[in-house]
């Protein structure tokens, strides 16, 4: 992959990062409430569950992020780190983080329904 290419992607992992972190201080701002009657009380359980469920999803895609860019840095991005094969541009693309091709990443996943 070219230089020019790497770049873009390395600008586009630091927007992400910067994003997601901005998007998780501006929740810690915006926790719940839990005082009143019971069904605020159980409202709030509710909200802070789903906050902490993004959460969960924003760690595991700044954790990522860094892959990415440490794979960037090493010179390995774009490479499948399964079958050491190119990714294709086009799932790049999709799924700039991807760290295996698109065969890889099936198999990966059948695997994974095959044995939960």
């Amino acid at each position: 992959m070219n230089k020019k290419k790497l770049k873009e992607y390395k600008n586009l992992f630091l927007q992400k990062r910067k994003e997601i972190i901005e998007k998780s201080l501006r929740s810690e701002e915006d926790t719940p409430d839990m005082d009143g009657d019971e069904i605020d009380e159980i409202q709030g359980k509710i909200l802070l569950d789903i906050v902490n469920s993004l959460s969960q999803r924003d760690t595991a895609m700044l954790n990522k992020i860094e892959a990415a860019l440490k794979r960037i840095e090493d010179g390995s991005f774009g490479v499948c780190e399964e079958c050491g094969c190119d990714i294709t541009e086009s799932r790049l693309k999709a799924r700039p983080e991807a760290s295996l091709c698109i065969d890889c990443a099936e198999n990966m996943e059948n695997l994974k329904k095959q044995f939960g």
